[in-house]
């Protein structure tokens, strides 16, 4: 049921070229890769609001408490090294409960964490950046896992990182 009222009201929204979902959809079909677009899409829609929201559903009434379908991660960078094995049992235990979209909020370099998204790919990781980040080493790594969205910092330097993951065909996004 749920699965229906979501294509219905994605049908109404797109169906409306007035809409600003339909210049968004339709800005990242025609600017990002399609496999990248439809692993992120696939891992955010299935895997997270669908499959894992009825795992979390069953979860829930098992254990009598509320498991929310995203998690935030702040993560010091610096320390990533020494707790990765933390962080990859954190992760593993969310999946099992269902939870399998992930907000990156890194603290002392983006590209560090891009390991850590890379080694689940059945979820959908979206990585806070600030936009002096988006190097050209970044870009490269971060352009072997299609199911993460960079999530850049507006500010004066963002129309420049934009540019670059645009150029790349990368799925991004801003904020403020």
């Amino acid at each position: 049921r749920a699965q229906y009222e979501i294509f219905a009201a994605a049908h109404r929204f797109l169906a409306d070229r007035q809409s600003g979902f339909y210049g968004l959809i339709r800005g990242a079909a025609a600017d990002v890769d399609r496999k990248r677009l439809a692993a992120f899409g696939v891992n955010l829609g299935y895997e997270s609001l669908l499959a894992g929201a009825d795992t979390i559903r069953r979860a829930e009434a098992r254990e009598g408490c509320f498991i929310p379908w995203t998690i935030s991660l702040a993560i010091d960078a610096s320390t990533l090294p020494q707790r990765e094995a933390a962080y990859g049992a954190l992760i593993d235990q969310g999946r099992q409960l269902g939870v399998h979209t992930w907000l990156l909020l890194p603290a002392g370099g983006a590209r560090a964490l891009l390991p850590l998204a890379a080694a689940y790919p059945d979820c959908a990781f979206l990585l806070f950046c600030d936009a002096e980040e988006i190097t050209e080493a970044f870009l490269d790594e971060a352009g072997a896992v299609p199911h993460l969205m960079p999530v850049i910092r507006y500010g004066d330097s963002a129309a420049g990182a934009c540019a670059a993951l645009r150029q790349r065909r990368l799925l991004f996004s801003t904020y403020l």
